[in-house]
């Protein structure tokens, strides 16, 4: 006989049930001694959420937050949007909240400035604890951010990475107004130079 002629041989079948199984071992009894290691299924920690981009960002972070949007999984997100906010969560050392990450297309809010949210290189954020004045400070000390804007109304602060054309705003009852060495005293509490 050839070996492929030869059958093959069947592995005897056991029952699912281990008390019916003669052969099978007696389960151990468990002791409830805290220096034994537990023995078992290991659990995954639950992530936050959604693919991480970053050591302390996701995907879903900067989705776009308009209610029934269809279009959460298609996000553009900047990896320079990403790095500046990496750092500037380590010069804070507190958790960043995107408020308004990614606009889809669909709803994108008009306006006469441009807008930078659709291309994915903006982000308004909160930060734990801080005041948007001092977020607004913090940002500037990012060099990522070429354009920073200190949205009073919403208590939150416009940051993004643009290529060109430097620009820092506040916006206060829907006006906008530059912010300049001249009138930056009174707006971020600082003393008059």
């Amino acid at each position: 006989m050839t070996e492929q002629e030869r059958p093959k041989k069947k592995r005897p079948r056991y029952p699912k049930n281990k008390k019916n199984n003669p052969q099978a071992p007696a389960p151990q009894p468990t002791t409830t001694d805290s220096n034994t290691p537990k023995r078992g299924r290991r659990r995954r920690k639950r992530s936050r959420g959604g693919k991480r981009v970053s050591d302390h960002f996701a995907v879903k972070d900067f989705a776009c937050k308009t209610p029934g949007c269809t279009s959460k999984k298609k996000v553009k997100v900047s990896l320079g949007l990403i790095g500046g906010l990496e750092l500037l969560r380590e010069r804070s050392q507190k958790h960043i909240h995107i408020i308004k990450g990614y606009e889809c297309e669909a709803h994108v809010q008009k306006s006469i400035y441009k807008n930078y949210h659709p291309t994915g290189i903006a982000a308004e954020i909160q930060i734990d604890t801080l005041s948007p004045v001092d977020v607004f400070k913090l940002a500037e000390t990012i060099d990522e951010f070429l354009g920073i804007g200190l949205q009073l109304d919403t208590q939150t602060v416009y940051v993004d990475t643009r290529k060109e054309n430097p620009q820092k705003w506040v916006t206060k009852d829907g006006v906008r107004t530059d912010i300049t060495e001249h009138n930056r005293h009174q707006w971020l509490d600082e003393p008059s130079a």
